[in-house]
């Protein structure tokens, strides 16, 4: 389920804890819904990739001026070309981006229907692996992302033990993921309908610490600031008020 769907199911009450990336959630608390960031399902320096086909002669970002990028607009994957744009004195307007699902990327990389893709793990791995793509900047040094477990307010103060409960739950996974990498691969994969290998590939980076760190806040305020200045929140507020760690053992 995608960030906007559980944000709307948060907010009505359907649902009490979701675990989406920092632009719905940053979303979420900025238009107006009462949530809190309880803690960090994951945090990666290299979730995000720009994608270029493999026989591409294309070296830079600056090379693939006026050319088609494939992006899902609105995920976490169009803010890494965000900021990766604005480190290198680029806007949108340079190229010719178009919304593209990651289950299309691959296939247009391949049939030669864009030039460039950004996406995320999973897919990224899938891309190399298939040799349908490989990966021309990844999101090292331009944004980490980490997943958010965001909460409604009111269920928080209403139940904390259960919360409490929750988290801890996840503390024992990551130690299980740890200690018993084989079966954790194999369950990971059953479930999630993706194969082994390239689930292999996009989990060697993934801290599942679930401590917010002073980067995580860092790109949060970051993301928060974009959508600010774009008009996609609605008001602003202290990341610092955003977070609350009480919940964590």
């Amino acid at each position: 389920l995608a960030g906007p769907p559980m944000n709307e199911a948060l907010a009505s009450g359907q649902i009490d804890i979701a675990n989406m990336g920092p632009l719905p959630a940053i979303s979420a608390k900025g238009n107006g819904i009462n949530v809190k960031a309880i803690g960090r399902s994951y945090s990666d320096d290299y979730y995000y990739s720009l994608l270029i086909r493999p026989d591409s002669d294309i070296s830079s970002l600056a090379d693939l001026k006026g050319k088609k990028i494939g992006v899902q607009l609105g995920s976490g994957a169009y803010v890494f070309f965000l900021f990766l744009l604005d480190q290198n004195h680029l806007s949108l307007d340079d190229f010719n981006v178009v919304n593209m699902t990651t289950s299309d990327q691959k296939s247009a990389l391949q049939n030669n229907n864009v030039d460039a893709v950004v996406t995320w793990q999973p897919f990224v791995a899938d891309i190399e692996l298939d040799n349908a793509g490989k990966t021309l900047i990844n999101s090292k040094g331009v944004i980490k992302t980490a997943g958010v477990y965001l909460m409604r307010t009111e269920f928080g103060e209403k139940n904390p033990d259960l919360v409490k409960k929750f988290l801890k739950a996840h503390e024992d996974t990551a130690a299980y993921l740890k200690d018993h990498p084989d079966e954790s691969l194999k369950a990971m994969a059953e479930d999630s309908k993706i194969p082994e290998l390239p689930l292999q590939k996009s989990l060697q980076t993934i801290d599942w610490d679930i401590n917010f760190t002073q980067d995580d806040l860092n790109t949060f305020t970051k993301i928060k600031d974009l959508m600010k200045n774009q008009g996609n929140i609605k008001k602003d507020f202290d990341i610092n008020d955003f977070i609350d760690k009480s919940f964590i053992n």
